[in-house]
């Protein structure tokens, strides 16, 4: 099952409704979250080089949940 799967079948569930065509909500929702957030990213360490790394390793993440 892809990313935009999970997504849009936790998104369809929350509405409690089969009837809604939820794949495109979902793709949005995953695009939204390409930029992390900066409390994402200081959580993640304190070294500007290894926020540099993050950054770029979680958008490749997402880009690749977005290709599925």
């Amino acid at each position: 099952m892809t990313m935009i799967e999970k997504v849009a079948i936790a998104i369809r569930d929350s509405f409690n409704s089969n009837d809604i065509d939820c794949g495109p909500i979902a793709k949005a929702a995953i695009e939204a979250m390409r930029e992390p957030s900066d409390a994402m990213i200081a959580d993640f360490d304190r070294s500007p080089t290894l926020r540099k790394a993050a950054v770029d390793s979680y958008q490749a993440m997402i880009d690749a949940a977005l290709k599925e």
